[in-house]
């Protein structure tokens, strides 16, 4: 059950990551065009920065399931690698529960965040009067997304855990090091091909 959870979760966080990226450079290009605009012919599109920050903001949070899964997050493992097996996975686990209790409340503040924008209705104080209700949702969902997945994987680390299967658990939220890095591209590359 919980793999084809996993499996559901992937597709969605990898579909998250493209819209988030094609988000990303379509907001490049309007403000690039933008700067043209101001700069050649002293017009301006209007709202280009407050919908630039806005799209930042959503496509940072939904992209951050894919990160977690993919333990993207940055580590520095210069001393890890020198620790014994059971220091590291002891590591990994704090690591894993401390990245669980910022998005947790992240989320939390978050969701009280845009429950009171809801409430109030609050709008932006620029020309645009966006509904602040609505970058919020898209942002606070990509959070939810993304303690989704942290709860997902935190079950199978904890199924591991009750086995002693230190493999499972270092595979699910272990530093990979470079040389498990330059591995998982690999892999990852002839698959696609």
């Amino acid at each position: 059950m919980l793999i084809r959870t996993q499996g559901a979760l992937d597709r969605v966080s990898e579909i998250a990551v493209w819209v988030a990226g094609a988000a990303l450079l379509m907001t490049a290009f309007m403000v690039g065009l933008e700067v043209i605009m101001r700069k050649l012919f002293n017009a301006s599109l209007g709202g280009a920065d407050e919908i630039s920050g806005y799209v930042f903001a959503a496509a940072t949070a939904w992209s951050y399931a894919a990160v977690i899964r993919k333990k993207g997050n940055v580590r520095i493992d210069v001393v890890y690698n020198l620790m014994p097996r059971p220091l590291r996975i002891a590591l990994d686990i704090l690591s894993f529960l401390a990245l669980g209790a910022l998005f947790a409340l992240i989320g939390w503040y978050g969701f009280e965040l845009v429950k009171g924008t809801v409430e109030t209705g609050r709008i932006s104080v620029t020309p645009l009067r966006t509904p602040l209700s609505i970058p919020q949702i898209v942002w606070i969902s990509g959070i939810g997304l993304a303690l989704a997945m942290w709860v997902l994987i935190a079950f199978r680390v904890a199924g591991n855990v009750l086995r002693r299967n230190w493999d499972a658990v270092s595979e699910l939220i272990g530093s990979e090091g470079i040389e498990g890095e330059i591995k998982a591209e690999l892999v990852e590359t002839e698959g696609k091909s």
